[in-house]
């Protein structure tokens, strides 16, 4: 398919556009090698542009730090990196390389990060493949292809550029849109401040020929059947950029306004300053005014417009403007106020706008109807004119040849028929052989037709550069097959070469990279060509200079510590490296201990604690990768296995208590070559402890226990040592140190509780219930008192509780109370002494009423009376039984069917059998000053 045109069909809106870029109505330029040139005026206009952009960035470039890879972040949605078919996992700090694809799915979108101050945002439903990316002294240089969706691709470029389809843009400027429908094979750029240079895809992107976009400006795109692109040139659409672009786009745009409106307030600075580019470029005043103040109202109508839609809400670009501390005279702050009024000036300007678009093309329209009906007119007027010349000339020889042959003699006569036969014949061969030349020149177009067609079909090819030469049969692609010519032409003879052998087209690869071809073909005076690229591929074909691995883990058969990769010395065609494990033949085993990125500099890889060595491995491999595959060289290092005890943990500094032993588990702190710990029970190791000062602390092992005594205080160290049983030698050795100090005095308990439960006077019965100290750290126990009134001690402690960490008890049990105690006292005890503070609690006897034994139930005849006995029932608080006599007391009876049993005291405690059934029966105790029940007890009567 032959390289197409673009046939710039231009509406504009903007007249300092036909002005600006030199185009009135239609015109058109080839993107073959006979590209039409930018104007004098716009070769000014972008030198000064680029002028003024390096002025800015140089303070910029000097400061800022130069990256080297192009990242991924603000990731919003389902956002795929897809790399080699395969899909990465995405995070934070993912790096992009040549030929990876980005795709935002519905309702996504991504950022990428160029350079610290240039970005591209991917909006919703967009797919990016990376085409290259390198980097020089003013950062990354990105190119990519625009495989669908919506791009915002901002900040100061340097070689930056987008493909779409046929089309390539070049970033002349800043901040700017490109759209691309693959399925019609539309596409769009819309500039907002800074230029963009339109190629074709083929062309280098620091090419200066092209078409140039100016900001407030969009470009359509739009391929047809034949050979030709048609481009649409008008004024940005506010409503379709703000309709078909995502919402984190829009807000990116917002917040770049500041930059956005300085960079487009210097053009039009410029275009004030210099009257010579204005005449120049025809910008009459009005004109200029209304680009002026397109410019001006960009980013303030994308605000506007995108509040409208509900892509952003009040609030949002609110906090957007506080955000970028926009000025309160910005007419975003005012937006939402003015928003009828600009709508209704707006739909005014685009009603006034299209109506002298529709003038201008009625009388564009009437002029060509016009044209045309005159073109015709002359065309029927010269075809009369000759046929009544043709016919006056006929008829005039006729006449002439009547006369000439009236004067002639027979012979004469006959000779001029001899004459006039040989004329016929000679003008019929003249007829067949101009008849045969038109077959002819016919059958050489349709011929450059087919071959025009024919070359399209060769297409971009990939060679693996260790498959070497790659022959094509130019027979295969051309249906005539004599007399054709070929010639074969590379832009990059380093990369790839063309030789043309016959009717074979052999291509000689000759290192990693891409090369465009020229295909020449000729039939005769007839040329056309074909441009078409050629991708050199291969697998790596260095190795790593060396790799290095020393084992520090002193496991048997485990492996810990650093490797080591020395980058190779041609890293062009590498990737990554890969490491493996391999046996004694140098052959690897099994799949990849770790795939790691190349950076220019020696690699480092930190197996992990306890890393398994395989079975039968002896060393470890490394390689070098890339999307084709493995390098077939490689570098080996032997892995020599530590394998000897060690310490897995050391004894901490230890703070001892004056005459406190302390001791611990001493388990895991000397392990084995085999990671079973070492203690005193141990058969092939015996340890050695040294004290540095013994009247300070001694240490001892006792099995798996480590124990500690502090004699004074001071500090010493503590020396352990490792022996070997059979030779008596110091293995390992560690040493820690001791510090013995007075305890303090421990905290005092918080509280103290008790209830005496025993009725009986001067006997008491009940649970102590003890909170612990708030802190028991230097707490040795807690001792119970009897105390009096002043608090002082009577007699032994009850009881001595060790901390358990839980508030303690006590159960008191018929215990009589010292002479001269009040209460109950508790406190707290170390070896240095006792708490300074203490719980104390009164105690008071309780004394009571209670009942010493129950009355068995009782069974009686009807109509007979019996007597209860109660001698000990009643027991009143100093154990004295309670009888019917009781001067203290009185004995109630109670019945609760008396039409069984009748219940009551008559010197004594009787029951009366009045009817068959059963009766409970309740002896109740009060005092003879109150009816107040002290104390009761209840039996069962049965009466038969």
């Amino acid at each position: 398919m032959n390289r197409k045109k673009l046939v710039i069909l231009v509406v504009v809106c903007t007249v300092v556009l036909l002005t600006a870029i030199g185009i009135n109505a239609l015109m058109s330029f080839s993107f073959e090698s006979n590209t039409v040139e930018s104007s004098e005026s716009e070769v000014t206009v972008t030198e000064n542009e680029e002028n003024t952009s390096q002025e800015k960035n140089s303070d910029v470039t000097n400061e800022e730090a130069v990256s080297d890879t192009v990242t991924l972040t603000n990731v919003t949605g389902d956002v795929l990196v897809i790399r080699n078919d395969t899909e990465l996992e995405i995070t934070s700090d993912t790096e992009l390389i040549t030929g990876d694809r980005v795709i935002s799915k519905e309702d996504a979108s991504v950022e990428l990060i160029v350079n610290s101050n240039e970005s591209a945002i991917l909006g919703a439903n967009t797919e990016i493949e990376i085409i290259d990316i390198y980097s020089n002294e003013k950062g990354i240089n990105l190119s990519m292809r625009q495989l669908a969706g919506t791009v915002y691709h901002s900040g100061k470029h340097n070689d930056y550029s987008v493909q779409m389809g046929d089309v390539q843009s070049v970033a002349e400027g800043t901040h700017f849109i490109t759209s691309y429908d693959p399925v019609v094979g539309e596409s769009s750029i819309m500039v907002v401040s800074g230029i963009v240079r339109v190629t074709d895809s083929m062309t280098e992107s620091n090419s200066r020929t092209g078409l140039l976009i100016y900001p407030a400006l969009q470009a359509n795109f739009t391929n047809n059947d034949n050979e030709t692109s048609q481009v649409l040139i008008n004024d940005i659409s506010i409503n379709n950029l703000v309709a078909n672009s995502d919402p984190s786009i829009i807000e990116a745009l917002l917040r770049n306004k500041r930059n956005i409106d300085q960079e487009n307030k210097d053009l039009i600075d410029r275009l004030e300053q210099d009257g010579d580019i204005l005449e120049t470029i025809g910008l009459n005043a009005d004109a200029y005014m209304r680009y002026q103040e397109n410019l001006n109202n960009t980013i303030n109508s994308i605000a506007t417009e995108a509040f409208n839609q509900n892509k952003l809400s009040k609030e949002e670009i609110n906090r957007i403007n506080e955000q970028i501390n926009v000025d309160k005279t910005s007419p975003m702050r005012d937006v939402f106020d003015e928003r009828k009024a600009s709508a209704l000036e707006e739909i005014r300007r685009i009603q006034q706008m299209k109506q002298a678009q529709e003038k201008q093309r009625q009388a564009r329209k009437q002029q060509q109807n016009q044209l045309n009906n005159l073109l015709q007119q002359i065309k029927k007027a010269q075809e009369q004119q000759k046929e009544q010349n043709e016919k006056q000339i006929n008829q005039k020889q006729q006449q002439a040849e009547e006369q000439f042959k009236e004067t002639l003699t027979d012979q004469q006569k006959q000779r001029l028929r001899e004459q006039r036969e040989e004329q016929r014949k000679e003008q019929e061969r003249q007829e067949k052989l101009r008849l045969e030349k038109e077959r002819e020149k016919q059958l050489q177009l349709e011929r450059e037709e087919a071959i025009k067609a024919d070359i399209q079909s060769i297409t971009g090819q990939k060679l693996q550069l260790e498959n070497g030469i790659k022959i094509l049969d130019l027979n295969d692609f051309f249906k005539i097959k004599q007399s054709l010519t070929y010639a074969i032409q590379s832009n990059d003879p380093s990369v790839a070469e063309g030789e043309i052998d016959g009717t074979q087209l052999k291509i000689v690869p000759q290192k990693n990279g891409q090369a465009t071809f020229t295909l020449s073909v000729g039939l005769g005076s007839f040329k056309t060509t074909k441009k078409f690229s050629v991708l050199v591929e291969s697998k790596p074909l260095q190795a790593p200079k060396a790799v290095h691995f020393t084992d520090i883990d002193p496991l048997q058969n485990k492996i810990r510590g650093t490797l080591t990769v020395e980058k190779a010395v041609e890293e062009s065609n590498i990737s990554h490296y890969s490491l493996y494990w391999a046996n004694s033949s140098q052959q690897k085993m099994g799949e990849a201990i770790k795939k790691i990125t190349k950076t220019g500099e020696d690699l480092t890889y930190t197996f992990p604690n306890g890393t398994d060595i395989p079975e039968g491995a002896t060393g470890i491999i490394a390689v070098s990768i890339n999307n084709f595959g493995q390098s077939e060289k490689y570098v080996y290092t032997s892995v020599q296995d530590l394998s000897e005890p060690w310490i897995q943990k050391t004894i901490p500094d230890t703070r001892l208590y004056l005459y406190e032993p302390s001791h611990f588990e001493f388990v895991n702190y000397f392990v084995d070559p085999y990671g079973q710990s070492i203690d005193g029970f141990n058969q092939d190791y015996s340890f050695e402890i040294r004290s540095g000062d013994a009247t300070i602390a001694e240490a001892g092992i006792d099995g798996n226990v480590f124990y500690l005594n502090g004699f004074s205080e001071g500090s010493t160290k503590i020396t352990v040592s490792l022996l070997d049983r059979e030779t008596n030698e110091q293995v390992l050795s560690t040493t820690f140190d001791v510090n013995v100090n007075l305890l303090p005095l421990p905290d005092a308990p918080t509280t103290i509780q008790f209830h005496d439960e025993n009725p009986l006077s001067g006997e008491f019965s009940g649970t102590v219930s003890v909170t612990k100290a708030l802190d028991e750290t230097y707490v040795s126990s807690y001792e119970l008192y009897w105390v009096n009134d002043e608090a002082q001690k009577i007699g032994d402690p009850l009881t001595i509780w060790s901390p358990t960490g839980t508030d303690l008890e006590f159960h008191l049990a018929d215990t009589q109370m010292p002479e001269g105690a009040t209460g109950l006292l508790v406190q707290s005890r170390n070896s240095t002494g006792v708490s300074e503070g203490n719980a104390y609690v009164e105690v008071e006897d309780y004394k009571s009423v209670w009942i010493n034994n129950t009355i068995p139930d009782q069974v009686i005849t009807e109509g007979s009376i019996q007597g209860i006995e109660i001698p000990d029932v009643f027991m009143d608080e100093y154990g004295e039984p309670i009888s019917e006599y009781s001067n203290s007391y009185k004995l109630i009876a109670v019945s609760s069917d008396e039409s069984i049993a009748r219940a009551y005291n008559d010197g004594g405690i009787f029951i009366e059998g009045n009817g068959k059934g059963v009766a409970n029966v309740i002896i109740q105790v009060t005092s003879w000053q109150s009816t107040e029940i002290l104390a009761s007890t209840t039996f069962e009567v049965t009466v038969e």
